[in-house]
C-alpha cells in the first residue's frame, strides 16, 4: 500500500514540475482552482463522476479566472473522446434548475464545440459558480439569454447522445432525401423520423437524416464534410467553391433542418444561427430537397 502511494505522489510531483517547466519556458503562470466547488457530471443517466474543481488548471477568460468546462467534463472519464464530440451537453444547476427545459424554442443543447468554448468562473455573492461562453458559439451569440446558467457548485453537466428531447411526432409527408458516401447509398425517409423544432418551424434535423442512412461509422462521422444536391440539380459544392467556402461540417449537420417552406421552394434547408451556414447563408441556402442529395465527403471542397 505504501508502495502505491509513493508512486501516485511522485505521479503528481512529475505532473506538477511538468507544467511548472512549460510555464516557465512559455511565459504563462501556473495558477491552480483554489476553492473546494465540484460539478457532477453524467454519461446518459447510467453512469456518474463527482469531479473536484480544486487543484485544476486555470485559465484567464474575459476578464475572470475560470475552468473549461471541457476540461471537467474530460477529468470525470466517462465517456470516450468519439462519444463526446458527437454528444449534447445539459446542465442542471443546484437549485434544480435545468437548461434544457429554458429552450423552449427550439435552440439546440450545446455541442463539445461549443463546450470547448465555455468556462466556469465563480462570481462571487451574485450566482457562485456561472458559465460563460465565448463570442462565436451558439450559447455566445444568444447573449446568454438562454444559456445562461448559475449556481453551478454541485450541479450537474449531463452528457447525453440526443438533443433536446424531441416531439414525439415523426414528420408529416412523403418527402424523401438519398444520402450517399462513396458508393453507398440510401434512401431516407423524413417520416421516420422525429420532428425537431427551431424558431417556431418544425423540420428534420440534418444530422438525424444522416444517423438514419446508417452509412458512416458514428466515430468517424464527425472527421467528414456534407454537400446538398437539390432534385433540381443545384450543387452546392460548386457554389461554396466559386466563393471560397467550407463545406458544412457534422457540427453544422447538428444544428441545420430540413423544412417545408409551403412555397415553390419546397423542402428547404435552414441553419441555426451563429454556425457558418447560417451566418452566410446565401452560400448555404437549398431547396427542391424533396428526392434531393446528401453527400457524405471526406475531404472539403477547399
Amino acid at each position: 500500500m505504501k508502495t502505491g502511494l509513493k508512486k501516485m505522489a511522485w505521479a503528481l510531483t512529475l505532473n506538477v514540475l511538468c507544467l511548472t517547466l512549460l510555464c516557465m519556458n512559455t511565459g504563462c503562470k501556473l495558477a491552480l482552482w483554489q476553492g473546494d466547488q465540484q460539478v457532477i457530471v453524467t454519461f446518459n443517466d447510467n453512469t456518474t463522476a463527482t469531479v473536484k474543481l480544486k487543484g485544476m488548471l486555470t485559465t484567464a477568460y474575459d476578464n475572470v479566472t475560470a475552468i473549461k468546462i471541457s476540461a471537467i467534463v474530460k477529468k470525470a472519464r466517462l465517456a470516450s473522446t468519439s462519444k463526446l464530440e458527437n454528444a449534447y451537453f445539459n446542465f442542471i444547476n443546484s437549485d434544480g434548475i435545468n437548461l434544457e427545459d429554458g429552450l423552449t424554442s427550439g435552440k439546440s443543447l450545446p455541442t463539445w464545440d461549443d463546450i470547448q468554448n465555455g468556462y466556469i468562473y465563480d462570481n462571487g455573492t451574485n450566482g457562485g459558480l456561472c458559465i460563460k461562453w465565448a463570442p462565436g458559439t451558439a450559447p455566445g451569440d444568444d447573449n446568454g439569454t438562454a444559456y445562461s446558467v448559475s449556481l453551478m457548485d454541485n450541479g450537474t453537466i449531463a452528457i447525453q447522445e440526443n438533443n433536446v428531447a424531441p416531439p414525439t411526432d415523426p414528420w408529416q409527408g412523403a418527402e424523401q432525401v438519398q444520402v450517399t458516401f462513396g458508393t453507398k447509398t440510401a434512401t431516407v425517409k423524413l417520416s421516420d423520423i422525429n420532428i425537431s423544432t427551431y424558431q417556431g418551424i418544425d423540420g428534420v434535423r440534418l444530422s438525424d437524416i444522416v444517423k438514419k442512412a446508417n452509412l458512416a461509422a458514428a466515430a468517424n462521422v464527425k472527421n467528414y464534410y456534407f454537400n446538398f444536391i437539390a432534385s433540381d440539380g443545384f450543387d452546392m459544392s460548386k457554389k461554396a467553391i466559386s466563393n471560397q467556402m467550407s463545406l458544412p461540417t457534422w457540427s453544422d449537420m447538428q444544428k441545420g433542418y430540413l423544412y417545408d417552406s409551403g412555397s415553390s421552394s419546397g423542402l428547404t434547408i435552414k441553419w441555426e444561427t451563429g454556425t457558418p451556414p447560417g451566418d452566410f447563408g446565401r452560400f448555404y441556402n437549398c431547396k427542391l430537397m424533396d428526392g434531393g442529395i446528401i453527400q457524405i465527403l471526406e475531404d472539403n471542397v477547399l
